[in-house]
């Protein structure tokens, strides 16, 4: 299980980057990985919402959990410090 204290360290980490580009690997199955490059726009209690622009100034957001970065099944790296989302 979780604890809650790890769940906080994750939140508060990604408060302070709000605004900066980020990369992202998204784990969605055995042999699928899809890296996306964007910009951590909101954090919300229990969400995160990452904005991406594509090649054709399309742009999407994506939301994500913080149990998804803590069970490793998206990963993050800070583009500004190269700094990679981990807490173990």
């Amino acid at each position: 299980m979780i604890e809650r204290n790890t769940y906080n360290k994750v939140k508060d980490f990604l408060d302070d980057n709000v605004g900066e580009r980020v990369k992202l690997k998204i784990i969605m199955s055995r042999k699928k990985i899809s890296i996306q490059e964007g910009i951590l726009e909101y954090t919300y209690p229990n969400i995160f919402v990452i904005k991406i622009e594509n090649d054709f100034n399309v742009v999407s957001r994506m939301s994500f959990s913080y149990t998804e970065l803590l069970t490793k099944a998206i990963e993050i790296v800070i583009c500004k410090t190269e700094q990679r989302v981990e807490f173990a």
